[in-house]
């Protein structure tokens, strides 16, 4: 209270409200009515919550305004106390939180409009986000949430020898241990369509300020075209070799 009104709570006997205290509706920063007239049944009806308090300091601090009447048993004139309550903290926590959301929304804009696929893993190895390219290619609504054995148990995925990949050999999982995988190939055969795509995935830890992991992240891109005009290049090398020779 005493650093609303600038002044030790001893100066303040005997003082009208509109000399204690400068408040004006945020939305419009008119003085609030109530305050300065003397009628306590009119501050005793007093509800505002959108507040603003000028301090002497020349900060504005958000309040939120209560009246109610001291006289329970209905006695005219009788006093009336007003209730503030310092907004400052919650209007701060709430502007954090718009700020994340926001920087959360542009982060998925940018990571949707991407053409390779994009997730990431938390440490209970669930997957927590998945841009516009991994729905689109596995046929997902989300996968937000889904447990990360869940989503590859739907999937044929093979090592680039051709043999069964083994769930703990997933990029993901393995970067939650802290391991870097960096273009690992691998086959994937997607039930829904029953074809076979080429694949190079990268995975890393996440890390906190701290250092500690929380998470993975993994980008995953199509090759198969690529690995078929790179095969198609030496193919046409070998016949050229032969018809030469």
């Amino acid at each position: 209270a005493e650093r609303l009104l600038g002044r030790s709570m001893s100066t303040t006997q005997n003082l009208h409200l509109e000399q204690l205290l400068s408040v004006v509706r945020a939305r419009d920063r008119k003085p609030i009515e109530e305050l300065a007239t003397h009628d306590s049944r009119a501050l005793a009806t007093l509800v505002c919550a959108d507040g603003l308090v000028l301090a002497p300091d020349g900060s504005e601090v958000p309040v939120e305004l209560h009246g109610g009447a001291l006289s329970p048993s209905g006695e005219q004139n009788a006093g009336a106390v007003v209730v503030l309550r310092d907004l400052s903290a919650q209007r701060r926590a709430q502007a954090q939180l718009e700020q994340v959301q926001a920087e959360r929304e542009w982060y998925s804009l940018v990571l949707s409009s991407i053409s390779e696929e994009v997730y990431f893993t938390d440490l209970e190895k669930r997957y927590t986000y998945a841009n516009a390219a991994v729905l689109r290619e596995f046929e997902h609504d989300t996968i937000e949430g889904a447990p990360v054995e869940s989503i590859l148990r739907e999937l044929e995925v093979l090592r680039p020898d051709g043999t069964p990949r083994p769930l703990e050999e997933a990029p993901p999982l393995r970067a939650l241990t802290g391991e870097v995988i960096h273009n690992e190939e691998q086959f994937v055969r997607n039930p829904k369509n029953g074809e076979l795509r080429q694949r190079q995935v990268s995975s890393a830890p996440v890390r906190n300020r701290d250092g500690a992991i929380i998470g993975s992240v993994s980008v995953a891109r199509d090759i198969t075209e690529r690995k078929r005009v790179e095969d198609a290049l030496r193919d046409a090398d070998r016949r050229k070799d032969v018809f030469i020779a």
